[in-house]
């Protein structure tokens, strides 16, 4: 299993177009959070944009998992390199697993990565202001390493199922979106079970508004904001996170063990 992961890693690392792709997400990402502060009404620190429009953290950085997992994955399937390692002597266990267990957390964690630069430096050249903790952004952020293992299991297992590293980093930017259309209106305890969703519960703050009259704007209202974290969101994100990832990669080996590579 060493061996297939250290190929895939050289393979990587040699063609390097995976880092730049990488390094151009992080510029792009960061930059759309620079204009999003940019163009708001309100400058009184980078923390009133992620209390207001708190998904602006998650949905571009979960939209670009599947570059990752597509291309780790499976981005040599149609060459039928998985045939070569076969006849290798490798078991069909350590090739699914040194595909995907890397995958899934090189993705994992690079989506961590770019979630906390596109907190961090916006912050530090803006100021962060009152409105929300920023250590409690920062737990919220840890937090959706979680939701996003659970995704990234998930386009892995798609990964076993189309054979189209182009497909899942389709499927990466579709799915967040069409996810979170389709639990509008879902209990509480169901948006649990679909990873972006459960990311978007975390950064969901409790608000209410404060109504003045200003002599020059007219009534101006303040937006309060509370962003203490629930145990039971906590624990459910937890659990359920933990659960439908093991689901995720057990029904994506049970695919692959049967499947016919010729």
């Amino acid at each position: 299993m060493k061996n297939i992961i250290r190929e895939l890693g050289y393979h990587m690392r040699k063609d390097g177009l995976l880092l730049r792709v990488n390094l151009l997400v992080t510029v792009l990402l960061i930059a759309v959070m620079f204009v999003s502060y940019l163009t708001q009404d309100d400058a009184s620190g980078f923390s009133r944009l992620i209390a207001a429009s708190p998904q602006i953290l998650l949905v571009l950085h979960f939209g670009f998992m599947g570059i990752n997992i597509g291309w780790f994955t499976g981005g040599d399937m149609k060459d039928k390199v998985i045939n070569y390692e076969i006849l290798q002597g490798h078991s069909r266990l350590r090739i699914f697993l040194a595909r995907t267990l890397p995958a899934i957390f090189l993705a994992s964690f690079i989506f961590l990565f770019q979630e906390l630069l596109a907190l961090v430096i916006p912050s530090a050249v803006f100021g962060w202001g009152d409105v929300i903790s920023y250590h409690g952004v920062i737990l919220r952020i840890l937090l959706t390493l979680l939701p996003a293992l659970r995704m990234a299991a998930f386009l892995a297992l798609l990964t076993f199922v189309v054979k189209n590293s182009y497909v899942i980093m389709a499927c990466s930017v579709v799915l967040p979106v069409l996810i979170g259309i389709l639990m509008e209106g879902f209990s509480e305890a169901c948006t649990y079970a679909a990873g972006y969703y459960n990311a978007l519960k975390l950064f969901s703050y409790t608000d209410w508004g404060i109504y003045n009259v200003d002599p020059v704007k007219g009534i101006v209202e303040y937006m309060s904001y509370t962003d203490s974290l629930s145990p039971s969101l906590v624990i459910g994100t937890v659990l359920v996170s933990v659960i439908m990832t093991l689901l995720y990669l057990l029904a994506g080996y049970a695919l692959f063990r049967r499947e016919d590579l010729n």
